[in-house]
């Protein structure tokens, strides 16, 4: 019985300090981590106020240029030999969009981003029943932009929307690859959005009986907020998708070291009040 006790006795004492082990463990690593994190945040450069410049810059050539030379053309799509006039479709600035994001943080470039409308031409055709293949054309005035057969079905879904880019040439409009404005992430793909890894077809879950074709112009401010922001700003509940200000983030730096800091030296504190607990009771086990 003695001996039973006496081994209870040896396991709780060996667990008290294995405890108190992985207590020092955390307090030697956790100030060198959190200094690290927050030293890291502190000097990290930041790149809000460079991309708004960057979205500024574009969207400044759109309204110059872009803007004029694209609305008002005629495109019109072909499916399986059914034509489709294209609708042009103009989205008016809401405060948020184009950029995701109000831009009146401190520190934004003055003005905040630039304010544009966005012009692009949409038709929705419908899709046969029972079709695996949709033979697709593209013509501006009576330019062919691009012609060919297309899958309606992936391994991710149905197709629901194409979007091409394109750009312009001396005569007519042409696909946009390469492209004439670097993109984030782009390889060549011929797409308008980020998030679809600038792919111009879009595959969804479940029966689509109808797609909608877009056709947008490389300087589309929807175009280059998207690649500026890393798909951020095609959310309908977007915001701040310029991300934090260096200020903020200089500020949650100097927060993680101050509690870093802090927590350590409150840890400190228990522990040496534990030791002295014990060295009042006799005890000279070590802790660990």
């Amino acid at each position: 019985m003695s001996s039973i006790i006496s081994t209870s006795i040896e396991d709780d004492q060996k667990k008290n300090r294995s405890l108190c082990g992985c207590i020092l463990c955390f307090v030697l690593w956790l100030f060198p981590f959190c200094l690290v994190i927050g030293t890291a945040l502190y000097f990290s450069p930041n790149r809000r106020t460079s991309d708004i410049t960057e979205f500024n810059n574009r969207a400044n050539s759109w309204l110059k240029n872009g803007k004029e030379l694209f609305e008002g053309n005629n495109f019109t799509l072909y499916v399986n030999d059914d034509d489709y006039p294209l609708e042009e479709i103009v989205v008016k600035p809401d405060g948020i969009h184009p950029a995701g994001d109000k831009c009146n943080l401190e520190g934004d470039p003055d003005g905040g981003c630039v304010s544009c409308d966005v012009v692009y031409f949409e038709v929705e055709v419908p899709v046969p029943k029972g079709e695996s293949k949709l033979s697709l054309k593209l013509v501006h005035d009576a330019n062919v932009v691009m012609n060919d057969t297309i899958a309606t079905s992936s391994t991710q879904g149905t197709l629901s929307r194409i979007c091409f880019r394109v750009h312009d040439n001396e005569t007519t409009f042409v696909l946009d690859n390469p492209p004439a404005w670097s993109l984030y992430m782009n390889e060549g793909e011929i797409g308008c959005e980020f998030s679809n890894s600038w792919e111009p077809l879009y595959y969804e879950a479940g029966e689509h009986s109808t797609l909608k074709f877009q056709v947008r112009y490389y300087q589309d401010p929807f175009i280059s907020a998207s690649s500026i922001t890393r798909g951020c700003s095609e959310r309908d509940d977007a915001s701040n998708c310029f991300g934090i200000t260096k200020k903020a983030m200089t500020n949650y730096g100097l927060y993680i070291i101050i509690g870093a800091g802090g927590v350590t030296a409150l840890e400190v504190i228990v522990l040496l009040i534990v030791c002295c607990v014990r060295k009042g009771n006799g005890e000279s086990r070590p802790l660990l």
